[in-house]
């Protein structure tokens, strides 16, 4: 999970200096499922914004990362979690922290144990925590994924997929 979760900072952080030149264009049509990049981002901070705080309320993390949590925004749909790029750029760096913090400070015998909720299908899930992490990360993942292919139809050179160098030995 921790090294799940370094990935994702680097590879979000790739991801910001690829874009930041061309953050003038986050609300052009982009002919993604979401119509923009920013909404496309706002789903995965949103995303990250409600799945934290459900895991704070639960007692997931220490106090004081659960602290850090509670101060997010959860906003209800359509209202998005920014306004500007730099508040963008500002809310994935502290997510990102969070999810660090989260699972370095995770006791592994707890990952296997039961999580149910209930997804936007209305469907009861039960997952054990582990895969409800990967879920997450996964989540982060497949949306990096959709932005390269904004980036692409820009003439934007990108790649995302460097996940093999987080798991190097030496």
């Amino acid at each position: 999970m921790q090294t799940w979760a370094r990935y994702s900072l680097r590879a979000n952080r790739n991801l910001e200096n690829c874009l930041a030149p061309f953050a003038s264009r986050w609300e052009e049509p982009s002919g993604s499922y979401f119509g923009t990049l920013r909404a496309l981002l706002d789903h995965v901070i949103s995303a990250d914004c409600r799945w934290l705080r459900r895991f704070a309320d639960l007692g997931w993390g220490p106090e004081a990362w659960a602290a850090k949590v509670l101060s997010l925004p959860v906003p209800a749909p359509p209202t998005p979690a920014f306004g500007t790029w730099q508040e963008y750029v500002d809310l994935r760096s502290r997510l990102d922290d969070l999810w660090v913090e989260l699972t370095e400070a995770l006791d592994e015998t707890v990952l296997d144990l039961p999580f149910s909720y209930v997804n936007v299908q209305n469907e009861e899930l039960t997952v054990p925590r582990a895969g409800m992490l990967f879920h997450l990360f996964n989540h982060q993942t497949h949306h990096r994924g959709a932005v390269s292919l904004i980036l692409d139809s820009w003439g934007v050179d990108n790649d995302f997929s460097g996940l093999a160098k987080s798991f190097r030995v030496g």
